[in-house]
């Protein structure tokens, strides 16, 4: 029989001592200027750049307590964006960064953690050069893309590629379609050649739609992916950011001007299958016309808690917004320092803790970088998952953070969802981590359970006797309906292995174990039996190592399987 999956899904422990929130927002500074642009440097996460129109490029090296300029050679000191190179040449540190269009507009590049700058524009061939988007390499820091758009005339081909550190760019556009004005640009955590690319739309002819592009080749070639999206001409829905989960590849969002004419058809949407399909998900989200998502995060080790940055000309109901089920419901999480007036062009979170989330402000009475911190350590699942083997059922789950947590009660009910029968039994107990901030797997094994429908849940216990409870998740096994000899576990083995099987009627079963030559060395059962799955052991250790085999009979039917026995 094979594995089954009955049930995953992604959640927080909820409890009030525990529970999952942010305090409220704190300005970290105010004096740089309107920000568009932050980055964290990998290695040493008190390292921040941030990039605005005020004041170029300023940089923290205690987390956001204190900023100095770094403009040395930045000709054009509008920066809109930056990006930097997770590993670099010992000595250097890389960044690039693109600027407004205008004299010495385009892309600069520092070796020296942005001490010096040079402008690296050679091979952009366009008559304005403003950068909307940058891409770095994580292993190459020679290698980067940049999106070219300066909002006023369409760019001739948009998308330029480096493998020389920004000495020459070259078109990076097969694939494209008519429209080249590249707002956004987003790499797979798990694979540099796989890139999201977002368009805007045509100056020219004032006409849409945007879309979203695909490469699996670092550019070389690009595949439409935009299905789901508004795809009539007349919709005009810049896609100004586009995100990849660290957790899940395979869940990318992306933010759409929400557009009046023809319809309100722009907003958030999501893909859960590497942006082969798209859907909307901005319930809660304001859906005014004119609203724009600037900027979105996707918290770290999970991929259902997103943030997004909003903007509007008339400055009413932006901020900042949070989901933590994926897109399906937002709520505000303005408030504090960060006013739901202010224009937010930046957000990243670190990887560190609880995952600090930093905004860029770019408001002209709001503006600067504001910090957002989580109030506790929480227990918060990453996952749990019901498996079934046969008459086992296998819960596991990983938690993303824990304090004080004393562990987990394993509880059962009989029943489903719609109707539970009876009170929940402890079955297990599974000590927790403490205090963590770290991924911690844990697993637990329900064995020899009859058929029938069951409910599982985690009971969630603190040092100081608090505790809180997850959702159950339902799980299914099914009655015997045919003889089956699972292969053993694990195989090879030393010195235990189990053996799993299935009857469908009662009647007399045995399960032998033989060597190579046919003798027969251990008898595992040999009774009637009711109809069922089993679970049996065999213990090896007074055999030598070799190929075994272990063979089922009942009534006429007969198999057998060979396992190897390794010490």
């Amino acid at each position: 029989m094979k594995k089954v999956l009955y049930s995953s899904f992604l959640f927080a422990l909820l409890s009030p001592s525990i529970y999952s929130q942010f305090d409220v927002w704190v300005q970290t500074t105010g004096t740089i200027g309107r920000v568009y642009s932050i980055v964290i440097y990998q290695d040493n996460q008190d390292l921040m750049y941030a990039g605005g129109l005020d004041q170029g490029v300023n940089v923290t090296t205690n987390g956001g307590t204190s900023w100095t300029q770094m403009n040395t050679g930045l000709l054009n000191t509008q920066v809109q964006t930056l990006a930097i190179s997770k590993n670099n040449p010992v000595g250097q540190l890389c960044l690039y960064a693109g600027t407004a269009p205008g004299a010495n507009g385009g892309v600069y590049k520092t070796t020296d953690g942005g001490l010096n700058w040079t402008l690296v524009n050679n091979g952009i061939a366009e008559s304005n050069i403003g950068i909307q988007a940058l891409l770095v390499h994580p292993d190459d820091p020679n290698t980067a893309w940049v999106g070219v758009f300066d909002g006023l005339a369409d760019a001739v081909n948009g998308l330029y590629k480096t493998t020389d550190g920004g000495a020459n760019w070259f078109p990076s556009i097969n694939g494209i379609g008519a429209i080249k004005n590249f707002l956004s640009i987003a790499m797979s955590p798990t694979d540099p050649n796989t890139l999201y690319l977002g368009t805007s739309f045509s100056t020219a002819g004032g006409t849409g739609p945007s879309a979203i592009y695909k490469s699996t080749d670092g550019g070389a070639n690009w595949v439409l992916s935009s299905n789901g999206l508004p795809t009539d001409p007349a919709e005009i829905n810049p896609i100004r950011t586009i995100q990849v989960s660290t957790a899940n590849p395979n869940v990318v969002i992306a933010g759409l001007f929400v557009n009046p004419t023809p319809t309100l058809a722009g907003g958030f949407y999501v893909s859960t299958d590497a942006g082969a399909n798209w859907t909307k998900k901005h319930n809660g989200l304001p859906a005014d016309a004119g609203t724009l998502i600037r900027s979105a995060a996707i918290r770290p080790l999970f991929d259902n808690q997103f943030c997004v940055g909003l903007d509007r000309s008339t400055g009413v109901n932006i901020g900042i917004w949070r989901t933590m089920d994926g897109g399906d419901n937002w709520v505000s999480i303005n408030g504090g320092a960060m006013l739901d007036s202010y224009a937010i062009r930046a957000l990243v979170f670190n990887t560190t803790g609880t995952h600090t989330l930093f905004a860029g402000c770019a408001s002209a009475t709001g503006n600067g970088v504001y910090e957002y911190n989580f109030s506790f350590i929480p227990v918060e699942l990453v996952s749990f998952n019901a498996e079934v083997f046969s008459s086992n059922v296998i819960l596991s789950w990983i938690t993303a953070t824990e304090t004080n947590n004393l562990g987990f009660e394993v509880e059962r009910q009989i029943g489903s969802n719609e109707l539970g029968v009876g009170s929940w039994e402890k079955i297990g107990y599974v000590a927790g981590s403490g205090t963590s901030t770290e991924l911690n797997n844990y697993s637990y094994a329900d064995n020899d359970v009859a058929a029938g429908k069951y409910l599982y849940r985690l009971k969630q216990i603190d040092f100081d006797g608090s505790y809180t409870y997850t959702d159950a998740i339902e799980v299914e096994v099914l009655p015997a309906s045919d003889y089956v000899l699972q292969q053993n576990y694990p195989n090879p083995f030393n010195p235990e292995t189990k053996i799993s099987f299935s009857v469908p009627i009662i009647g007399y079963t045995t399960l032998k174990v033989t060597d190579v030559l046919g003798n027969e060395v251990a008898i595992l059962m040999s009774e009637v039996i009711p109809a069922g799955s089993y679970n049996l052991n065999f213990a090896a250790s007074n055999l030598p190592s070799g190929i075994y085999f272990y063979t089922l009979q009942a009534g006429d039917f007969a198999v057998t399987k060979k396992m190897v026995l390794l010490k």
